[in-house]
């Protein structure tokens, strides 16, 4: 007897009816029956090199009660026949051809009477090539990189829209697609921010298809950098400096360094018995100055602050009560802006260096002429023809000499001739113009006779300067013993300061203890790469520990660390090396940088990460 072929444990059949509501693929129902559909998702394109779309084979198989059967009768059948055709080459094969005919997704089913198993296609534009461009090569840690991505088609156009997916090489450069383009964590896009964690350099891939494109982006670090003695300058509680690429941060009184986080410091002049003090804006943490202006040198002054850009342009930014910002506008037109230094007819002017004092700033022009501007009270605009006149625009420097650098004080103004002499022009009362005599004031450049130098610093009515030989000289004010010998109302004429190995010399600027009226000032220098002050000690500005008594002697500045630039401000001094800046003495009005004031701190301490 003939066993007869049946399922007799896996399958049963059944004969009945179909669900009226889907049309007939078989006339039997089969228990248990489930279909799959390889592949589950597939991606198709359009336009291709040869102009039409491209195909996908896609296989059915059937199992009963979890065991494998022939595919009973059965159809293909796609949601839109106008995105993609489905055809098999007879109507018994498990196995059909999906076509793209135009862009966009469908679903492609195998069913069988009621039962069903999908696959989702995706069709899309055949991408020939892609293309990614950055908003900058180089930023700095933390800054957002935008990247544009474009998709472009076999007959090289463009394809808007076409979804782009970002790596990153590197996980310290995170890529995230802007909310307006998808979710904060989504990968495809037309757009993307790249954001560095920590310094360095990744390459980002752009994919469509199956084309890519990449970029190399580099991240340097944020924090302030040492380019001698113009990359960090410090003044009257304030301080500014440049960081990689030219960007300028300040910290401090923001009537100076125009950064403002805080509206209630407290400064300490005009302090009574019934008083707390005064408050006035400051930033206690370094913050980036309002414009980019990618400054390669800056200084800072007691009430004016002046950048250089590497076109040779100048700008100047705080008082503008004498035409210290030089434009020609009406002196007080004080704002966050920095100014363009103009000359004749609103005309920009070149300059190779420029230098900020007490009230007026002067510049050189590429040739070494030198220009000044702002207040002439003692002659300090050096015009030469004997009237004091303050100027909202740079005047010439009488003589007509090529000089190198300059160094400007309270209200005398000197410089360096290429040969190495310095001249100086202005107030004398305390023997600052290194004359040999104290008085009157000048309005010519005069030699200093005797020595010569390779670096000159003046502020308040100090000055000082370094030899080639590494060693310093001071002359001027010497009420705490600034100049670098012992206390006395001054030194007239270059005066050695003890010590050798000298590279670069900072003279800070005039304090005025509050009450006592007492003037007082410091002097700080690089030797051998090591920080060294004298002078001032009532904040703690000469760096030694402790808070007291002036030194008309250098003292080794406490921590054991090296520097390649210094500046030393009213009664605060700053340093930079490779790790950033490092200041001590008065935190007042945030001048440390490092979201303190009113404290007095005796050794170097680290600003805050500029932000």
């Amino acid at each position: 007897m003939r066993h007869l072929n049946t399922f007799v444990t896996a399958v049963v059949l059944l004969t009945a009816a179909a669900c009226s509501s889907d049309s007939v693929t078989d006339n039997r129902t089969i228990l248990g029956l489930e279909l799959t559909l390889t592949p589950t998702s597939d991606t198709l394109y359009l336009g291709g090199p040869q102009g039409v779309g491209s195909t996908a084979t896609v296989a059915a198989s059937a199992t009963a009660q979890g065991s494998p059967i022939s595919l009973p009768g059965h159809v293909f059948e796609t949601t839109d026949s106008s995105i993609v055709t489905i055809a098999s080459a007879r109507a018994e094969d498990s196995v059909a051809t999906v076509t793209a005919r135009s862009v966009g997704t469908t679903t492609v089913t195998v069913r069988v009477n009621q039962t069903r198993a999908s696959a989702t296609i995706v069709v899309l534009p055949y991408v020939k090539s892609v293309t990614v461009t950055a908003s900058a090569a180089q930023v700095l840690v933390g800054d957002t990189i935008r990247l544009t991505g474009k998709v472009f088609g076999w007959s090289g156009d463009s394809l808007a829209g076409q979804p782009i997916t970002f790596t990153s090489s590197s996980p310290a450069a995170t890529v995230t697609i802007p909310p307006a383009t998808g979710t904060a964590t989504a990968t495809t896009a037309t757009r993307a921010n790249v954001v560095f964690t920590a310094p360095g350099t990744a390459t980002i891939t752009a994919r469509s298809g199956a084309a890519t494109a990449t970029v190399v982006l580099t991240a340097l670090k944020r924090e302030f950098i040492g380019v001698g003695a113009n990359g960090f300058s410090t003044g009257a509680d304030a301080s500014c400096g440049l960081l990689p690429l030219g960007r300028v941060y300040c910290f401090g009184n923001a009537a100076l360094s125009k950064v403002v986080t805080d509206t209630s410091c407290f400064n300490d002049k005009g302090i009574t018995a019934s008083a707390a003090g005064p408050r006035i804006k400051c930033a206690l943490v370094p913050l980036e100055f309002p414009d980019r202006l990618q400054l390669t040198a800056l200084s800072v002054g007691d009430s004016v602050a002046c950048g250089l850009n590497a076109a040779g342009r100048a700008y100047c930014w705080g008082d503008d009560k004498y035409g210290q910002m030089g434009n020609g506008g009406a002196k007080g037109d004080t704002t966050l802006v920095a100014k363009t230094v103009t000359g004749p007819l609103n005309l920009a002017l070149t300059f190779s260096q420029v230098v900020a004092g007490g009230a007026h700033a002067c510049g050189l022009n590429p040739t070494g002429l030198a220009y000044c501007w702002g207040k002439d009270s003692s002659y300090q605009l050096g015009g030469g023809d004997g009237r004091i006149i303050n100027s909202t625009t740079p005047i010439p420097v009488s003589g007509g000499a090529s000089y190198k650098a300059l160094a400007l004080g309270r209200g005398h103004t000197c410089a360096l001739r290429t040969d190495g002499v310095a001249v100086c022009w202005g107030d004398n009362r305390d023997g600052q113009l290194g004359r040999g005599t104290s008085g009157d004031s000048s309005d010519v450049p005069a030699p200093i006779a005797g020595v010569t130098f390779t670096q000159i610093s003046a502020r308040g009515n100090t000055t000082c300067g370094v030899t080639a030989q590494g060693s310093a000289f001071c002359w001027g004010a010497n009420e705490s013993g600034q100049a670098g010998s012992p206390a006395s109302l001054f030194v007239n004429a270059p005066t050695q300061v003890s010590g050798s190995g000298y590279t670069a010399v900072s003279v800070g600027g005039v304090d005025t203890i509050p009450n006592l009226k007492i003037r007082v000032s410091h002097t700080c220098a690089l030797s051998n790469g090591n920080a060294v002050c004298w002078g001032a000690n009532n904040y703690g500005q000469l760096g030694r520990g402790s808070v007291g008594a002036p030194s008309s002697a250098p003292l080794a500045v406490t921590g054991g660390l090296s520097f390649t630039a210094i500046s030393a401000g009213s009664r605060t001094t700053c340093a930079v090396n490779a790790d950033g800046a490092y200041c001590w003495g008065s935190a007042i009005l945030g001048a440390m940088g490092n979201e303190i004031q009113a404290l007095t701190v005796a050794s170097p301490q680290k600003t805050a990460a500029p932000r």
